[in-house]
């Protein structure tokens, strides 16, 4: 069963508190990839079904079915969408567009919700949500509870999200979660568009996109992210953030001619088309992706390493969501380039990239900030101020729990006496065990979770048993890595019958163990497993291979029954 992180622990109980106090609709306000789908769920777990789940798009009803296993293994699940009408499951996924048709809605009404989940709830005050959330009752005192997920709380248009919501019972900054070690570190650069933006027409709180789209072909904005593409995408996975969908096709094919493996996607795309393209996008085989207005929300894909923000905005949510894009953790990765295009383009009320951090440098108004930079280089000024906020990330951000690759593709990571932490890769999903922890001496196996799960939060969970086992993980390139092997390690290895070349250090001494100590573990193979049944010894999975040899040759031996 999935244990919540503290600050997940922390939004359930103060999201109940305020039911108990007679607060019924909360909104929880968590960043990009701290687990805003997971809270909700184990929310859910404790209040029990049934539950209705609230989304408006496919990616917003898929991603949550998937966890519901992990967190809710006994809970039924329907989905109501489109033909599919299965709403007297124990937790309903419904798509906002087909629970706001009137039969539909009707029939939702009629249950006795203990919950409905709002996803991205800063879209609730628009008609069609408020229409739907209105008719389950949850506006009335004795309606049930309403939950609203978001990373990003506020907006640009008249909508109040006050209007639907009491209050906010939790909010975790993005800048403490990078912190804290739940995502990634953002390593800003500036790439300014030479562009005057100040004559571009605003409507509803924004640029007006078909004026903006205009002045940044005018000034030349896809050669510009052409030359960010040579001095920053290569050898890193990339999502571009485009005004247009012209202009996302056309970067596309600006980058395809300097050899870097870039697509388009976009919106008027049917949803199979879409699909295919994020499943190459995942595997690699697309490197560069462009979109406009499709991927800030619903969409997870953890190796990501470089955000090019080339759509200038008076949004902190859309900049806030686009960046968040990238600051998931992922094996190997603890950092994310972000290419801020879009700081300095003639207009200091733009949003810039310090919103990430969570401060927007609050101490300064505009005024004085606009003051400052009438004396300064404008890129040397938001280096200073940013050199501060990283410096100040890295002095306690999360220490680099050092995933190495071992056999047939599985990643460990090892915790000393609290064993090994092994990633699996099992038919597109990724099965989590700890191999060799220590009890009463001898080594055990123990999954984390009885199915396998996705690669984000097979990790998750994986570095979050590190952190409750409170075992020591030193910082990737931290001293004690280069002192030399001790005569320990170098003894281990002997039994391992590996030579230990000269020079080893104790860091890279401490990984060759990891992997070789691993092999004791590699799975029972599919052969072995049918021979223990054919006998009728009974075993307890996982069964390593090398276990499974021993009960093998002991039942040979007459000694199994």
């Amino acid at each position: 069963m999935l244990t919540p992180r503290p600050y997940q622990i922390d939004a359930m109980a103060a999201f109940m508190a305020g039911v108990d106090k007679g607060i019924r609709r909360q909104l929880i306000v968590l960043p990009t990839g701290t687990g805003k789908t997971l809270t909700a769920l184990l929310l859910a777990r404790q209040i029990g079904g049934p539950i209705l789940w609230l989304a408006h798009r496919d990616e917003l009803i898929q991603q949550p079915i998937k966890a519901v296993a992990t967190v809710w293994p006994e809970a039924s699940r329907g989905i109501v969408k489109a033909a599919r009408d299965e709403w007297d499951r124990d937790i309903v996924f419904a798509s906002i567009q087909t629970a706001a048709r009137p039969r539909r809605l009707e029939t939702l009404a009629k249950r006795d919700w203990k919950l409905v989940v709002v996803d991205e709830g800063h879209h609730a005050p628009s008609a069609s949500w408020r229409r739907v959330v209105s008719g389950l009752g949850c506006l009335s005192p004795s309606g049930p509870p309403l939950l609203g997920l978001t990373a990003t709380p506020e907006r640009l248009d008249s909508a109040r999200l006050d209007d639907i919501f009491e209050r906010v019972s939790y909010q975790y900054h993005l800048g403490q979660a990078i912190k804290d070690g739940y995502l990634a570190r953002p390593d800003i650069v500036f790439e300014p568009i030479k562009v005057d933006l100040g004559g571009i027409a605003t409507r509803g709180g924004d640029f007006d996109p078909k004026s903006l789209d205009l002045a940044l072909l005018e000034g030349g904005i896809v050669e510009s992210i052409r030359q960010v593409g040579q001095k920053h995408m290569i050898g890193r996975k990339s999502l571009i953030f485009t005004v247009s969908v012209n202009q996302a096709t056309m970067v596309a094919e600006a980058l395809r001619g300097d050899g870097i493996a870039a697509a388009s996607i976009d919106g008027t795309m049917d949803l199979d088309e879409r699909r295919y393209l994020l499943r190459k996008f995942s595997s690699g085989e697309i490197t560069a992706l462009a979109n406009c207005a499709i991927l800030t929300e619903g969409f997870d894909e953890p190796t990501i390493d470089c955000i090019v923000m080339a759509r200038p905005t008076q949004s902190k949510s859309l900049f806030i969501q686009c960046a968040g894009r990238g600051l998931r953790l992922s094996p190997g990765k603890d950092s994310c380039r972000i290419v801020d295009m879009v700081a300095l383009s003639g207009r200091h009320s733009l949003v810039q990239a310090p919103v990430i951090f969570g401060t927007e440098l609050e101490e300064e108004t505009r005024e004085k900030r606009e003051k400052v930079l009438l004396k300064v280089d404008p890129i040397e000024y938001w280096k200073q101020r940013l050199s501060t906020q990283i410096m100040g990330l890295r002095s306690i951000s999360r220490s680099d729990m050092r995933w190495i690759r071992g056999n047939a593709g599985e990643l460990l990571l090892g915790v000393g006496s609290f064993g090994t932490v092994r990633l699996m890769p099992v038919g597109g999903l990724w099965q989590i065990a700890v191999l060799g922890r220590l009890t009463d001496g001898v080594g055990t196996t123990e999954l984390l979770a009885s199915d396998p799960i996705d690669l984000e939060l097979a990790q998750g969970i994986g570095e979050d048993y590190v952190r409750r086992c409170k075992a020591v993980i030193l910082a990737q390139g931290g001293r004690w890595r280069d002192q030399p092997a001790t005569e320990a390690q170098i003894e281990a290895l002997r039994r391992w019958k590996i030579d230990a070349p000269e020079g080893l250090s104790k860091g890279v001494a401490s990984e060759m163990l990891t992997v070789a100590a691993s092999k004791s573990y590699e799975p029972a193979t599919a052969k072995q497993l049918g021979y223990l049944r054919r006998l009728g010894i009974q075993f307890k999975e996982p069964l390593s291979k090398r276990e499974a040899g021993r009960l093998i040759g002991a039942a040979r031996r007459g000694q199994v029954t």
